[in-house]
């Protein structure tokens, strides 16, 4: 199996080597939990030291702010952007269905004009707001995920929502849908936090069953061999 390596420090080693090429992944967690910054680090190794371009699609940030926030790990987004190896595009979430309805517009244009291979979305929770019906995003999805495919993307979408590891949370249509899953949590125990990854899913692909700390160090570092101070309550 070809791999898409995210040079993202400990995280390959979890994956198995990188995301299946052309495969489909979601990041999942809460508020602040890191899921911006994994995908942003994925398109921004990819376009520095593979020579791969990227395609960021964001709902909720503006591509000036976004550039901000990751100048403090030392990444000059602005400077890709202008060499043409990144693009940073900004969708109304209003402006969703028009995109599905025109084949994907804006986005396809620009990934074939680029000839990316990376891509993001960021939320695809949009989607669940948007379009209403449950089977017409699950179809949406798998129609978007393997024209990805077919255009030789390897994709990361993010989806907010809290998790706990000791807990049974309620999936989401998406986790059925894409190739694999990864979840982001913020755990507490008494009065300080620790940041953890998991795989929870990469279809067709042997992958770290750990949940494991991580930090933010220019950019997310993880660190597959440490353990968690937090234990699930009993």
């Amino acid at each position: 199996m070809q791999r898409v390596e995210t040079r993202i420090p400990g995280l390959d080693e979890m994956l198995g080597g990188g995301l299946p090429r052309g495969s489909s992944t979601i990041v999942v967690g809460g508020c602040g939990t890191g899921k911006t910054t994994v995908c942003l680090q994925y398109v921004y190794n990819g376009a520095t030291m593979f020579g791969e371009n990227g395609v960021y699609i964001s709902f909720n940030e503006n591509q000036e702010l976004l550039e901000q926030y990751m100048a403090q790990y030392g990444w000059d987004l602005g400077r890709l952007e202008r060499q043409g190896t990144l693009s940073i595009l900004r969708l109304d979430p209003a402006d969703v269905m028009q995109v599905i309805r025109e084949d994907y517009g804006q986005i396809r244009d620009t990934i074939k004009s680029m000839g990316a291979k990376r891509f993001v979305l960021d939320p695809l929770s949009t989607f669940n707001i948007i379009v209403k019906d449950q089977f017409d995003r699950k179809m949406s999805l798998l129609k978007f995920c393997e024209w990805l495919r077919k255009n030789d993307c390897t994709s990361m979408m993010t989806v907010e929502a809290d998790r706990r590891p000791s807990s049974l949370d309620s999936i989401g249509f998406e986790e059925y849908v894409v190739d694999g899953v990864i979840v982001l949590y913020n755990l507490q125990l008494r009065n300080v936090r620790q940041n953890a990854i998991e795989i929870m899913k990469l279809r067709g692909s042997g992958h770290s069953r750990k949940i494991v700390p991580f930090i933010f160090d220019s950019g997310i570092r993880v660190s597959p061999e440490e353990k968690l101070f937090w234990q699930p309550e009993m």
